[in-house]
Order: structure tokens, then sequence, then C-alpha cells
């Protein structure tokens, strides 16, 4: 099975940007993809001096493509065998070999679900998950509580789950207090409250975006009741229901 050259896989990930590149590669033939093993080709090589325009992905029963050759250079036109679909005209597409044959081409890239033994959750214990394996390609794990602050979040990596350090908003940010855990920025988020109406269930906290230019209570929704706190941040509380 041929797969994508590295040069192509670059410039067409600007139009996926669900393309992922996991594993080596093969070149295509040097006659421009040609099956017949024809060398007076009469098709104009768009990308570099061996790739083709595009690519021919298997998609039938996917929304994405999960296996990729080179087209056949048919007179002077690119085409895709029978079956076989462009890679322009699919949602997106999965370049190189997947992690395991359990894995299935998604438009987040690679998914390899629960091979043998690995759970496709969160680890339990998130500070020693660093650098062991994990199933779903791309999934995130964790959250940052301060907007203001650095934090550390976990990423599944070619199989493994990496550290990722995520960065704070950029200065000005001023923190405030949302609910016990949460701290929201004041110059660009509001704390939301939504009360809990469920005995033993604790209320509802999360930073939500500021409307452009807004300041005050006065642009925030007139649903929920608003007022500024001593950190200067502003809470909108809902009833529950």
């Amino acid at each position: 099975m041929r797969q994508l050259v590295p040069l192509f896989a670059l410039l067409v990930a600007a139009g996926c940007s669900a393309s992922h590149d996991r594993g080596p590669v093969d070149p295509p033939d040097v006659d421009g993809g040609r099956r017949d093993g024809g060398h007076d080709l009469g098709c104009a090589r768009d990308v570099g001096p061996i790739a083709p325009p595009f690519w021919c992905v298997q998609a039938d029963g996917h929304v994405c493509g999960d296996v990729q050759r080179v087209p056949d250079c048919v007179g002077t036109e690119w085409q895709c065998p029978a079956t076989w679909r462009r890679s322009d005209e699919v949602e997106c597409w999965c370049s190189g070999r997947p992690p395991s044959t359990s894995c299935t081409c998604t438009p987040t890239g690679w998914s390899c679900a629960l091979d043998a033994g690995v759970s496709g959750e969160c680890p339990s214990e998130p500070g020693a998950a660093e650098g062991t394996p994990c199933a779903e390609e791309g999934r995130s794990c964790g959250r940052c509580t301060d907007s203001c602050g650095f934090c550390n979040i976990l990423r599944c990596e070619s199989g493994q789950w990496m550290r990722l350090e995520a960065h704070p908003r950029p200065p000005p940010c001023t923190p405030f207090e949302c609910g016990p855990e949460l701290r929201c920025a004041v110059e660009f988020e509001y704390c939301e409250r939504v009360r809990s109406d469920v005995g033993g269930f604790p209320d509802d906290y999360a930073c939500r975006a500021l409307p452009a230019s807004c300041s005050s209570c006065d642009c925030l929704p007139e649903s929920g009741t608003c007022e500024r706190g001593s950190e200067g941040g502003l809470t909108v509380t809902f009833p529950g229901g």
C-alpha cells in the first residue's frame, strides 16, 4: 500500500485540519504513480517534482478516508480508480500508518478505541499518567481552573499520554473567584453560577466570555442576577431547573 509523501501532507494540512501523519511513509513511484509501468506522462504535477495534485483515498463506509494511494495518469488527467475518492473531496483523511490494526480514521485523526487492556477514559491519576498507553488519539484530559495562570493537561499523542502546558491569557489578566475551584479573568470573563435544585448536589460554576466592550452587568444576560464582587469580577446567578 502506498502512503503519502511528507511534502504533500504538509501542503494539504491547511485544507484538512484533522489530517495526521503518525508513521513513516513510502514515496510514490518515480513515474508519478502509473500502475501500467508507462513512461510517457502527460499529467501535470502541481506539487513538487514527484507528487500529483491530489491523492486517492478509500472512504467507503467512513466519513474519513483511511487508505491512500497515488492516482493513475490517464491520458492527460490524474484519475482515481472506481470506489476511490479524491482526497480533496472527502471531509478528512489520516495519513501515515495507524498505531494499531484496531484504529479507524475520524475527523480528529486516528482513533484506536479500546485496544486490549487500554481504557479510553481519562486517567484516574493524571499526575502519574505521563508516558503510559492511551487509546483515543487526540483526546485531552484535565482542565485549567485559573484563566490567568499556567496549567497542565494530558493529551493522547501517538498512543501515549503527553503532558502539555497551557499558557494563561496575556496581561492584563486579573483573576477572581468563581465558586470553590475556578478563577475567571476580570478583563475577559464573567462567572456563571447555576443554583442546584437537587438536594446534595452543588451549584454549577463556569467562566463565560464577556461580550465585546462589556464591563458591567448592563450587558450580561437579564435572566440572571448580576453582581460585582470584591475582586472586581462579575457573577451572574441563575435559578436551577
